[in-house]
């Protein structure tokens, strides 16, 4: 009888002790998030989605001013501007993680461009020295988009193969917002070269000011740019988000 307690005695013991050394979980949680309607126009709502891994528990830095604890949550942006949106999540645990994204909220009346045509370019002279070209058997066009200066779009890759005049008009699939606020923009044509540099051949520049103020309430669906400096002509086919 005694030998059987100390039996049990000892098992309980063994039990305990394995039991005390089982390894805590001390993975930490994996961040993440989902953002629906961003480059909405304000004021607007943008709806927020955890995509997290391991998380119970959640708290949201909405970029604005607006925060919250719940795992998806809505916040509404009252004015134009880019926000840094921060999802801090803890695991049970109590380790945590923590995902930072940029989000962009546009004025009033931005300017949508689904694609730009090339309508016109200066043709090649008969000697073939006015570009540096590498080929003979036509341009490879690309073009690039400045904003005040700065580069925001780089095509820099062959759009068009082998193409000349009797191709155009050509269209640049685009699908690019121009704010009305945020100054003026360039479009820059090229023909890609193979063994040196780039052939530049012409730039237009717009401003979305220009044609949708307090002065013209009915702005235009199709944009006309000229450069005759360049013998370029590009047209911007557009609609307005307000």
């Amino acid at each position: 009888m005694i030998l059987n307690k100390i039996k049990q005695g000892l098992a309980l013991g063994l039990l305990v002790f394995f039991g005390s050394c089982k390894k805590e979980n001390t993975t930490p949680p994996l961040a993440d998030f989902l953002a629906y309607n961003v480059a909405c126009v304000a004021p607007c709502e943008v709806y927020f989605f955890d995509n997290s891994e391991r998380a119970v528990a959640w708290s949201w830095n909405f970029g604005d001013g607006q925060t919250s604890t719940l795992e998806n949550d809505t916040n509404t942006y009252q004015f134009a501007g880019n926000y840094k949106v921060e999802l801090l999540v803890t695991a049970e645990n109590g380790t945590t993680d923590s995902k930072i994204k940029w989000i962009t909220v546009l004025p009033a009346d931005t300017m949508f461009v689904s694609d730009i045509q090339l309508l016109q370019y200066k043709t090649l002279t008969t000697s073939w020295t006015e570009w540096d070209l590498d080929e003979t058997s036509g341009e490879d066009f690309y073009i690039d988009i400045k904003q005040n200066g700065n580069l925001i779009y780089s095509g820099d890759t062959v759009a068009f193969s082998n193409k000349s005049t009797a191709d155009l008009p050509l269209s640049f699939i685009l699908n690019q917002v121009f704010a009305d606020d945020q100054g003026t923009y360039e479009i820059l044509l090229y023909d890609k070269d193979t063994l040196s540099a780039n052939d530049f051949l012409g730039s237009v520049s717009f401003s979305p000011l220009d044609y949708n103020n307090s002065s013209n309430p009915n702005p235009p669906t199709q944009i006309t740019l000229e450069s005759p400096s360049d013998s370029l002509i590009f047209q911007l086919n557009v609609s307005w988000l307000n």
